[in-house]
């Protein structure tokens, strides 16, 4: 990815338009650089045009640092913006079941490790509330399962 990295950069320095910062971020983000992809794409996705690539790449980066509600958000404004883009559809699809799968992964940790004397109850609960607390409601969590069924039909056709 250094390759790809350094054309992104090179290409972000001539051409300021939202694709280029959407490459870069889209660079940075499969470089393992999570936290400089948030840097120069959240800028972008602050303006009403910023495109739908870029906000779902955002969502990607934000899913990444474990903010999966506004990952959630940024997803819904990039179907928004493109309903039919195949490449929308099929990040936002990821994001939703790296999402879910912490979820479950937080509910096993939850019921599991105080039985096995993993933790005591204090710190298994401690643990799991500060990634639950990131989470969007049970409505918000049907909500976006409701979503993702019609993104997945959308990208069916």
């Amino acid at each position: 990815w250094k390759e790809a990295l350094a054309e992104a950069r090179e290409l972000v320095a001539h051409v300021h338009e939202a694709d280029a910062f959407a490459a870069l971020g889209e660079a940075l983000y499969r470089a393992g650089r999570i936290d400089e992809a948030d840097e120069v794409l959240t800028p972008v996705a602050l303006r009403d045009e910023a495109p739908a690539r870029l906000l779902a790449q955002l969502g990607l980066v934000r899913a990444a640092q474990g903010k999966d509600f506004e990952a959630a958000a940024l997803m819904d404004r990039a179907i928004a913006k493109a309903p039919r883009d195949p490449w929308v559809a099929y990040r936002a699809a990821g994001a939703a079941r790296s999402i879910s799968r912490e979820r479950r992964s937080l509910r096993m940790l939850r019921t599991s490790a105080p039985m096995l004397g993993v933790w005591g109850k204090t710190s298994c609960t401690s643990a799991t509330s500060d990634a639950s607390s990131r989470s969007p409601s049970h409505s918000s969590q049907t909500s976006a399962a409701v979503r993702l069924s019609v993104i997945r039909a959308r990208v069916a056709v």
